[in-house]
């Protein structure tokens, strides 16, 4: 489902069109555009929630939002290739996990 700028602002509730508008130029969210007008998906919301979030109640200073966002956006692409390599090693037959288990406890200090 897709959101008009103003669905959005009406949905989050510390959401205001200013704020929207800036988070919007700055890059912090990208909404698909068709014709000049914006729409947001259910991530721009959670994504724009999050920024509510960082900058309401954790103080994040506006400066420091896309650095904060890109760490986040790291993270994240981080935690995706490791759920692929843990379903790549699952699919392993049990000699090869178990090795990859035992290199990895070395490794670790596990």
């Amino acid at each position: 489902m897709s959101y008009t700028s103003d669905e959005v602002v009406a949905r989050i509730e510390r959401l205001s069109i200013t704020r929207l508008e800036t988070w919007v130029a700055e890059d912090c969210v990208r909404p698909e555009t068709a014709d000049g007008d914006a729409t947001f998906t259910e991530t721009d919301l959670a994504r724009l929630r999050l920024l509510c979030t960082l900058r309401d109640d954790f103080e994040v200073n506006e400066a420091a939002l896309p650095l904060v966002l890109s760490l986040l956006d790291q993270l994240h692409g981080v935690r995706r290739v490791l759920r692929h390599l843990t379903e790549a090693v699952e699919r392993q037959p049990k000699p090869v996990r178990d090795e990859i288990a035992r290199i990895f406890s070395e490794t670790s200090g596990r």
